[in-house]
């Protein structure tokens, strides 16, 4: 056994040398940052390697075992000898470590090569994407934001000239604007970091009680702080019941801190009064639910001084109306600054109302955000099409991107869960936001557009500007994977999509055969190892026969000619798998027939390989 390996081994050391020599000798053909080239073409040999490592491992086992077998042929002389059940032992031990070698490198270790390639031919996309955000917001004058699309730029390419030359221009106008204070660059990550005074504090993680807010609302009105003492006691009012003993107290902390407030409001003018006034016209704003128009005055008054920038209350409460705004809109940049790649291009799937009508889905590339577990994504050129029950058409919604959440619909009435087509069975649905404004200036909206067919109007749209899918966010997820490449997908995501092809618009024969080619995949080979071990048997070299030189040049072309006969047997066992998929159902029973197939087959590999014996007499 040491014999085989050492020679399998040095045969696989040395193809996979020259693999990644043509790998870094290859010229690249693609888009690349320079200092991706290197790794670019440490995947492209590694590619070619694992492309061609099951014709080098069936060749090299050969070689190997027929070496070993000829110098070590004795105690053969009958059939069924202990001396070939012994080789047959240690041939059986190789050939399920290769097998195990080939399964793993061909369900992860590839589909990670390929993927690395991806990142680095999308990586120069993304910063060109990231130097022209960063310069339409230098010539919008918002020269922070324009600092940060830089940066990203250049963490990517520190060699970018453009992104360095924005970040410098960047620099000076924040100085100018600072002037006669220490230079501040202001750099948030407005997405996970909350700006919450130990005062105005709030506990994510459970929802107040009356009491509490009323114990904040009474700190707050003894501090004179009338923004804070007229929220907490609105927030309050809003978790009170009708019969908490709270709000009467509440209702009154709340009027007496407006009032204070339109006093204050009404009030002739200076500088900090000023300051109060768009306090106040952002606070009413958020009262009056008007989110967005409430986070851009918070947001503007942020950008004034550095003074007002870490002020309490216009922290507080530009956070308080984000996480308002963020619950129907996302942020334009966000499709900037996504921190994956697109996952799946040209996805597209049907939604089946039953008697109610169906939508086709389509989007032209998703890509999840990685720190959230992908349960954030964002679909770029999401098209929806809806039909009615007699698939007539109705309208097509479009729009450039949309956001998708995973929400939960516990708290759905079961009333509004038929409405949407939502069973009892889903926890989860995808909650897609279609509509997006610019972070730092109002009046930068992007919404989807509406098309209608004769007869039907916008006013049958009770939210045009979010969409609930009745799927569940794994099948969701699912869908997606399943478009990238079947063969990539989890074993149990393409199990459970087999029972839920049909349902959007699949077929489930492609699926099921995908499956049935990938579960049985081991079996396929290690009958293949068992045949290569025979024919090493019977080609074995003699104890007597000396190195030849010229065997050298044989290695290529046995390698040549297993690959050859590799693709033809693999494409062999997926027609057979098809067969027999045609012959049984349901998907379960045709799987039982192919595993027994494939047992028969190393059965009769293994009795074809012991019944061998040393005169040559079969």
């Amino acid at each position: 056994m040491k014999k085989i390996f050492s020679i399998l081994g040095g045969y696989i050391g040395l193809a996979l040398v020259i693999c990644i020599s043509v790998g870094f000798a290859h010229s690249v053909n693609v888009s690349l940052l320079p200092k991706a080239v290197f790794l670019y073409k440490l995947y492209t040999g590694l590619e070619y390697f694992f492309a061609v490592l099951p014709a080098m491992l069936f060749s090299g086992f050969f070689a190997a075992a027929a070496i070993q077998f000829g110098r070590k042929s004795e105690g053969s002389v009958t059939r069924f000898s202990p001396a070939m059940f012994r080789r047959y032992k240690t041939s059986m031990i190789i050939a399920l470590i290769c097998t195990a070698v080939l399964t793993f490198s061909e369900e992860f270790i590839s589909v990670q090569i390929a993927h690395g390639k991806t990142v680095l031919e999308n990586q120069p996309k993304l910063v060109t994407e990231y130097v022209s955000v960063s310069e339409n917001y230098l010539l919008s004058n918002n020269a922070s934001a324009a600092r940060v699309y830089a940066d990203e730029a250049l963490k990517l390419d520190p060699t970018n000239e453009k992104a360095r030359d924005i970040q410098n221009e960047a620099d000076i106008i924040i100085g100018q604007e600072t002037a006669g204070q220490s230079k501040f660059i202001k750099e948030v990550d407005w997405q996970n970091v909350l700006f919450l005074t130990e005062d105005n504090d709030i506990d994510k993680n459970r929802l107040f009680s009356a009491y509490e807010y009323l114990i904040k609302a009474r700190l707050s009105y003894d501090k004179q702080e009338w923004f804070n003492a007229h929220y907490f006691a609105q927030q309050g009012l809003a978790v009170a019941s009708g019969k908490d003993s709270n709000i009467a107290e509440l209702k009154d902390i709340s009027s007496q801190a407006w009032n204070n407030l339109s006093n204050l409001h009404s009030m002739n003018k200076d500088d900090k009064q000023n300051v109060f006034e768009q306090k106040y016209m952002g606070y009413k704003a958020l009262v009056e639910g008007d989110y967005l128009k409430a986070y851009y005055i918070f947001m503007n008054l942020q950008s004034q001084s550095l003074e007002l920038s870490k002020d309490s209350d216009v922290l507080f409460y530009t956070e308080v109306a984000q996480k308002k705004v963020n619950e129907r809109t996302f942020f334009i940049d966000e499709t900037f600054e996504l921190k994956g790649f697109e996952s799946a291009t040209d996805v597209y799937f049907v939604l089946n109302y039953g008697n109610s009508g169906r939508d086709l889905v389509y989007f032209r590339g998703v890509t999840s955000t990685k720190e959230s577990g992908n349960l954030v994504q964002y679909l770029r050129g999401l098209k929806i099409i809806s039909f009615d029950e007699n698939d007539d058409w109705i309208y097509t919604l479009e729009v450039p991107y949309a956001k998708v959440l995973a929400v939960s619909v516990k708290d759905m009435n079961e009333m509004t869960k038929k409405s949407l087509g939502i069973t009892n069975d889903i926890n989860i649905i995808p909650y897609l936001m279609m509509k997006s404004v610019d972070r730092h200036e109002s009046g930068k909206v992007r919404a989807p557009t509406y098309t209608f067919a004769k007869g039907h109007s916008i006013d049958e749209i009770k939210n045009t500007d979010f969409f609930m899918l009745p799927i569940s966010f794994s099948d969701f997820q699912m869908i997606e994977s399943a478009h990238v490449q079947p063969k990539t997908m989890e074993i149990l995501s393409l199990s459970h999509m087999i029972g839920k092809a049909e349902d959007f618009g699949y077929s489930s024969v492609i699926f099921g055969q995908v499956l049935m080619n990938r579960i049985l995949y081991p079996f396929f080979l290690l009958i293949l190892f068992l045949v290569v071990a025979s024919l090493a048997w019977n080609n074995r070299i003699g104890q007597a026969t000396y190195f030849k030189a010229s065997w050298i040049f044989v290695f290529p072309m046995c390698t040549l000619l297993s690959w050859i006969a590799y693709e033809v047997l693999e494409f062999i066992y997926h027609q057979i798998n098809l067969v027999v998929m045609a012959m049984f159902e349901p998907l379960s029973m045709a799987l039982l027939a192919a595993f027994i197939l494939c047992i028969i087959g190393i059965l009769s590999a293994s009795i074809y390989f012991i019944s061998r014996k040393a005169s040559g007499e079969y």
